[in-house]
């Protein structure tokens, strides 16, 4: 196999891969949203009561993009080429790669963890599932 053909492959194992990953954590994000529903909206909001129910929450252990994308050796957050990083939305990289969640679904992520109760938190969360979602749309067109 020459190097070429083995870059193509790798291509097309990252873009499936990125696909899946963005498919599962739309599928995550509707999870943590049915269960937080039935919680009392005014209850102030905890991610162990969430792990403890479902076994998943909304930070990046649970998050199929970032298992994908981040960075083992530094366990950097949001990196630089996911998807989800607000700097990489319509193809427009940062020429400095910038990570951290502050990035993280356009900010959205951020706002979302700083909510107060559930009721806010899923109003948040509404918003990254519809980011992951417009995303999600962008690789498809691509593929």
């Amino acid at each position: 196999m020459s190097m070429i053909e083995a870059i193509r492959i790798y291509n097309k194992r990252q873009r499936v891969g990125v696909k899946e990953a963005l498919g599962e954590a739309v599928a995550h994000y509707g999870r943590m949203l049915q269960w937080a529903l039935e919680e009392n909206p005014e209850d102030i909001r905890h991610q162990d009561a969430m792990e403890h129910a479902i076994g998943e929450t909304w930070y990046a252990d649970y998050c199929p993009c970032c298992q994908l994308f981040m960075d083992a050796e530094t366990d950097t957050m949001c990196c630089w080429d996911c998807p989800l990083n607000a700097l990489n939305v319509n193809d427009v990289q940062a020429v400095v790669p910038i990570t951290g969640a502050e990035n993280c679904c356009g900010g959205l992520w951020v706002a979302m963890n700083k909510a107060r109760t559930w009721e806010q938190w899923i109003e948040g969360a509404s918003k990254v599932r519809d980011f992951i979602i417009d995303r999600q749309r962008e690789h498809d067109a691509k593929i």
